[in-house]
């Protein structure tokens, strides 16, 4: 039942404490929260995020990257070949062909101004051949159809555009950067809408009616006009859309708007609309700062967005290892066979009187296009026309390859000729095949033409059969004849090294686009200080694709960590409550790594980590000034009633007891002085507290030096404490120590007191031991730590009792059951006494324990309370203490001789302040007093910053007392 009702006291203890705890903690959470929030909305926070950002792209294993997302770049080799920017259409619808004849899934125009017109220009060679046409034309001389075989750029891309039918633009969109002030954005677009050509407004009119989005345009970027491409264009597009870059407050671009409002109109990005054309979307759905979702016939895809309709971009690394990146000169030379193939059907080989001018032709033909140079024209036109010429003899004309080249004046064993000749004959062989209805398999095309290939020129065949049977299943095999396609280029890029051939395009999304010096546009990501802007529509394109999101999540998980944090460590200790704070950010931080590398989530990371920071160090903050505090109250309560040492360990240890009450053991002392009424009769008031300061500061400080608390004073009795408040398992033995010191003491005070007054005084003392209530007890405005109890009563009633018996310190029988082992004492009598009014026995305490005594203090330093006796001292205690340390009869030690010594010098000064009846303190003996305490700090060791001796003498390695 006992042990029942102290747990049930522990756990309302407990209970009580969560409580108080809780109320702290909401205390100090909520201006933490405060301040957490303003550092969040000043962006104090973003510094730091953005570099853990940077660095979670940088050391994260590779993410996925879609094998049909490609770019062809138009670089500085690709300006200087061609010409300065721009270009002329004519060249867009020529690489635009060659991609739709190899089938290439989409083609993005990306950054590229099609808003107009470019204006035609011509090579210097060809003007005067324009000029010859139009003069012959208007004159009525020339040949009228001349007219249309004269160059049309924008009526050549207009008609690849149409026959492509997957080709996506970037729309001209002019979008502030600075879109703080929106409702000025909004006037300035319709002011200049205001401006707009009646073709202008038409034309935004069918762009609106072909692209725009409904939905809530609250946070979107804002355009204050638009650009639209030319109609046709518009017309002939799948898809088009603006594309435009968002940089964090680094400068480093992360984000990625998918959407941007014009006059109340949203419409959407190149990105997104790519997206949207590869899914076959038929449908957008927008959800104001949640996610856009793209509803296809299969699929639907959610791609989440801020509340400026921005998706974070998952970038896949530098720009050379992103995705394939093929320079334009590359590509070029595939579109220029095909060019040449193209002017060659223009011609009859069978018809031609000379059929080498048509190598001079081709050339030529090659060079207009500005594609090439003249080397490359020269080198392009020739191989063409050599592969017209041995695809006529080999193939219609039935002549063995070698002879061919030998008739043509070529030798046969050159390895160039001899492999152009070989594969037109393999792919006319795989053509008759596969035209007789009968499709052979690359091992039975080879076989059947009787050649024997090599590992090394496997690969070759392989290319040529693939190529062939690609252009005979499309129905495009008759237009790239002669049937040599010429070898596959290498690309190196980046630590790969990739074979290139036409077929290589088909089903691949093509973003075309600039990336040469001064064109394009270079900006910081989180893998490079700068970057090809290029990369950004397919790394767009690439993240919805394949569903490799970056979610942010908001901050307001620090709250949590802040509240739990704050809680645990004001509950806990400070080291645990450390540890607990280290483990939850350094778990937050992994988890902050973990859930970005796996599952694409943005968790903050300096926010929680601050919450938690902040939140260890108020909370510790708030426990030391919690702590001072108690330390203060302690003090300013137990400051003159314990002795320094316990002081400190009260303030050092305050969990060790308890103020607020409680059942506890201890040993109460009471003493009471005899003679003091007679003294009082002739002093003044104030010479009376002088006695009674002389004689209560030593004792106090003896019951002190014995972890004794004085409880009260009343007139010349003492009332103290031992085993509260601090715990002391030792207090029964500790009190009679205390008790028998006091005597001796007393001695010293009698002498003193005789000599001055003429007056002998003694003091009685009672001690017990038992059960008793102590805290702190009183009123309302001043409240003092006491005990009360059945043990208090019988100290009291033994106190007065030694009159009966003559003894001086009588015990209680809880103090003889004990201490009775370090005590010696003298059974008195039963007496009847206490509350109960039951006899009890009485005791009378003789002395210690001699082992027992020395026990105690071998080791321990001199008390500083005994030291404290030095300071203040009439000159007949001088006398007193002199005679004492003559007459006690004390072995030999050095401090016993400091002592005696001491006194006896100062034995005359003390007479001489008697005889002129100086009352004031002895300040004389500040110098002697300090001598002697350096002397025998010499002996001792430090004690709570105070160095002194042993309490007993050391002398010779031996105690002695």
């Amino acid at each position: 039942m006992q042990r029942m009702k102290g747990g049930q006291k522990a756990a309302k203890e407990n209970g009580k404490k969560v409580k108080e705890v809780a109320r702290v903690t909401l205390v100090l959470g909520v201006p933490l929260s405060l301040l957490l929030s303003v550092l969040v909305l000043f962006h104090a926070f973003d510094g730091m995020e953005l570099k853990l950002l940077n660095l979670g792209f940088q050391k994260r294993d590779p993410i996925v990257k879609r094998q049909d997302i490609i770019t062809i770049d138009i670089d500085d080799a690709a300006v200087s070949r061609v010409g300065r920017w721009p270009w002329s259409w004519e060249i867009h619808a020529a690489l635009l062909d060659f991609l739709s004849m190899h089938h290439a899934r989409a083609v993005a125009f990306v950054d590229m101004d099609f808003s107009r017109e470019v204006p035609p220009s011509f090579p210097p060679e060809m003007v005067e051949d324009v000029k010859k046409t139009l003069e012959s034309a208007l004159s009525g001389k020339g040949d009228p159809s001349a007219l249309s075989r004269l160059p049309d750029p924008a009526g050549s891309l207009l008609r690849s555009v149409h026959q492509n039918g997957s080709t996506c633009f970037t729309a001209g969109f002019k979008i502030p950067e600075e879109q703080g002030d929106r409702q000025r954005i909004l006037q300035r677009a319709e002011a200049v809408a205001a401006l707009h050509t009646a073709q202008k407004r038409e034309s935004l009119r069918l762009m609106k009616e072909t692209a725009s989005l409904t939905g809530e345009s609250e946070g979107v970027l804002l355009a204050t006009d638009i650009l639209p491409l030319v109609p046709g264009l518009m017309k002939g597009s799948r898809c088009y859309g603006f594309n435009t870059i968002s940089l964090d407050r680094d400068g480093v671009v992360r984000k990625y708007p998918l959407l941007v409002s014009y006059r109340g109109s949203l419409y959407p990005s190149l990105g997104l609309q790519v997206a949207r054309h590869l899914m076959g979307a038929t449908e957008i759905r927008v959800e104001r700062g949640r996610y856009i979702e793209l509803k296809g016939p299969r699929e639907r895809v959610r791609i989440p967005v801020n509340h400026r309709g921005e998706m974070y971009i998952n970038w896949t690394g530098e720009y050379k290892e992103s995705f394939v990146h093929l320079p334009f000169p590359l590509v070029s030379t595939f579109i220029g066979y095909q060019k040449a193939k193209d002017e060659l059907k223009k011609y009859s080989l069978a018809s031609m009187q000379d059929p080498s001018a048509l190598n001079g032709i081709l050339v030529d033909a090659l060079r207009k296009s500005r594609l090439f140079t003249e080397e490359e024209s020269n080198s392009l036109g020739t191989m063409v026309f050599i592969s017209a010429l041995l695809e006529y003899y080999v193939v219609q004309g039935n002549y063995p390859v070698e002879e061919t080249l030998s008739a043509l004046g070529l030798d046969p064993k050159e390895e160039v000729w001899l492999t152009v000749g070989r594969q037109i004959f393999f792919n006319n062989h795989v053509v008759k095949r596969y035209r007789e209805g009968r499709k052979p398999s690359f091992a039975d095309a080879v076989q059947g033409t009787g050649f024997i290939v090599g590992k090394d020129e496997e690969a070759k065949y392989r290319d040529a059969y693939e190529r062939t049977v690609y252009y005979l299943e499309s129905g495009k095999i008759d237009d790239v004849r002669p049937l040599y396609y010429g070898p596959p280029l290498l690309l190196t890029q980046g630590k790969k090294e990739l074979s290139v051939t036409p077929l290589f395009f088909r089903d691949k999304v093509v973003f075309y686009g600039l990336a040469a010096t001064g064109l394009s546009a270079q900006n910081a990501t989180p893998f490079s200080n700068l970057q090809t802007m290029l990369d950004l529509v397919p790394t767009v394109l690439n993240t919805i694709a394949t569903g490799n999101f970056i979610e942010e999540w908001r901050y307001y998980i620090s709250y949590a960590y802040l509240f739990v944090v704050l809680f645990s460590v004001l509950l806990l200790s400070p080291l645990q409550g450390g540890l607990l704070s280290g483990l939850v950010a350094g778990s937050h931080v992994a988890l902050g790594w973990f859930a970005f590398s796996e599952w694409g989530s943005l968790l903050p990371v300096a926010p929680p980590v601050f919450a938690v920071l902040s939140s260890y160090l108020s909370a510790v903050a708030y426990r030391y000034f919690q702590e001072q505090k108690e330390r203060k109250k302690v003090r300013a309560m137990f400051s003159t009633m314990v002795s320094p040492e316990v002081l400190r360990m009260m303030e050092e240890n305050p969990e060790r007891f308890r103020l607020a009450g409680e059942k506890t053991e201890a040993t109460l002392f009471s003493s009471d002085v005899s003679g003091f009424t007679t003294i009082s009769e002739g002093v003044t008031a104030r010479e009376l507290a002088t006695i009674l300061n002389i004689y209560l500061t030593p004792m106090s400080n003896i019951i002190m030096s014995y972890n004794g608390y004085v409880d009260k004073y009343e007139g010349d009795a003492i009332k103290a404490d031992f085993g509260v408040p601090l715990p002391d398992g030792d207090h029964p033995w500790k009190a009679c120590f205390s008790a028998l010191l006091q005597q001796e003491e007393l001695k010293v005070i009698q002498r003193m007191i005789l000599l001055k007054y003429g007056v002998k005084i003694t003091a009685r003392m009672g001690i017990d031991t038992g059960i008793v209530s102590a805290g702190n007890m009183g009123s309302e405005r001043r409240m003092q730590y006491t005990v009360m109890g059945e043990a208090v009563t019988l100290a009291e009633e033994l106190e007065p009792a030694n009159k009966h018996f003559g003894t001086w310190i009588a015990l209680g029988p809880g103090t003889f059951e004990r201490a009775g082992e370090r005590i010696e004492v003298r059974y008195l009598n039963r007496l009847v006494m206490g509350a109960e009014s039951e006899a009890v026995p009485v005791y009378e305490l003789l002395g210690w324990k001699r082992e027992k005594f020395l026990e105690y203090w071998r080791g321990r330093p001199v008390p500083e309370l005994a030291l404290e006796s030095l300071k203040r001292m009439l000159p007949e205690k001088v006398i007193a203490y002199h005679e004492f340390y003559l007459g006690k009869g004390l072995p030999e030690s050095a401090l016993v001789r400091d002592f005696r010594e001491l006194f006896g010098e100062l034995r005359e000064k003390a007479l001489a302040c008697m005889r002129v009846n100086n009352r004031k303190e002895v300040l004389f003996l500040r110098e002697e007093k300090e001598r002697l305490k350096q002397r025998i700090q010499g002996y001792g060791q430090q004690y709570a910053g105070v160095e002194a001796p042993e309490a007993l003498v050391r002398e010779g390695g031996e105690l002695k007392g």
